[in-house]
């Protein structure tokens, strides 16, 4: 069968104060599976998306905030809700064939996604570690705010499903920064659980601890690279 949808994608942009220092992007996708991944005879065919991906939105959305309100930084900072993520990165992919600024003008890139799983206290883990220039800023920061960054044996497995991946294979240095991936166990039994289900609803036992550190780590980083004196640019 073959069905139709029409969605978009959600931008957003604060423009920085210094000419031609580029852009920085932060990104989270904003759909999920709604009643496609149930039959119609199901008793429940709503599979929600709280923690895929509402948490990675709210993630972003303070981080954003927070970052913000230091003042302008010297980059513009785009800031992107992509759609059609579950259906193969679709939005990613939208943007990258027309984006609103040129792609190698954009000096680095974080994808916020899956964050509602780690307890407070994670280290953070880096999804495409070693594939930019990005990992020594993301470190420094991350050693700022008294948290480890530690490799995962996730990398090769998630790396390519996940929005970042359609901007790094174009060229634009993007990562996923996290406890996400810090404990495999915890992880795998998310995906083993309420993954792409019904189960993935909010509810008090939600964790929420790793996220709001991820949230002030993010913060930090979209300071740190949007600035042309932290981080000066491509390569440096």
């Amino acid at each position: 069968d073959v069905s139709r949808i029409e969605t978009s994608n959600i931008i957003g942009i604060l423009p920085g104060q210094v000419e031609d220092a580029g852009a920085l992007i932060v990104l989270a996708h904003w759909d999920h599976l709604g009643d496609e991944c149930r039959p119609a005879d199901a008793s429940d065919r709503l599979c929600n998306g709280a923690v895929d991906n509402a948490s990675g939105l709210a993630v972003m959305v303070e981080a954003v905030r927070l970052a913000a309100r230091e003042g302008p930084m010297d980059r513009d900072l785009i800031v992107l809700a992509t759609s059609a993520e579950e259906l193969g990165l679709l939005g990613a992919e939208a943007f990258v064939a027309d984006p609103p600024v040129p792609l190698p003008t954009i000096v680095a890139g974080f994808n916020i996604d899956t964050v509602a799983i780690a307890p407070r206290g994670a280290p953070v883990v880096i999804l495409g570690a070693g594939e930019t220039p990005l990992d020594y800023g993301i470190s420094e920061v991350a050693r700022s705010l008294g948290r480890e960054v530690l490799p995962s044996e996730l990398q090769a497995q998630f790396i390519r499903r996940q929005d970042g991946w359609v901007f790094l294979r174009e060229g634009v240095s993007t990562v996923m920064v996290g406890g996400t991936l810090a404990d495999e166990e915890v992880f795998q039994a998310f995906l083993n659980g309420p993954y792409h289900g019904p189960e993935d609803e909010f509810s008090a036992e939600m964790e929420l601890g790793g996220a709001a550190e991820d949230t002030l780590l993010h913060a930090e980083l979209i300071r740190y690279f949007g600035s042309t004196t932290t981080y000066p640019g491509l390569g440096d």
